[in-house]
């Protein structure tokens, strides 16, 4: 029903990320070796996305590591505007790793 509590979270969950980042770098942690497990699992988690019948534990599996995949899409404008079309929100898409990295 508020659509204002999403850009909260986002801010929030930056503002975590970004703590996050502060306190890696203060205690020497080479950030590189997180990257690769955080690509290892997306890769992996793209798996839970074929149409294969895995057992039970490797499907709860796969859907566990699915929350490190980050969707940009998630951040859905419309919520906040039902005017916005679906140009400027592929415009947001696109510029959004851009404005953040």
């Amino acid at each position: 029903d508020n659509p204002w509590v999403v850009i909260v979270a986002f801010i929030i969950a930056a503002a975590c990320a970004g703590g996050m980042g502060l306190w890696l770098n203060s205690t020497n942690i080479n950030i590189a070796i997180l990257s690769i497990g955080v690509d290892w699992f997306q890769v992996v988690s793209l798996f839970a996305n074929a149409r294969i019948k895995y057992p039970p534990v490797l499907d709860d599996l796969l859907t566990y590591m699915s929350a490190f995949n980050l969707n940009i899409s998630l951040a859905v404008p419309e919520c906040i505007s039902p005017n916005v079309g679906w140009e400027q929100k592929f415009y947001f898409t696109i510029a959004f790793p851009l404005a953040v990295g």
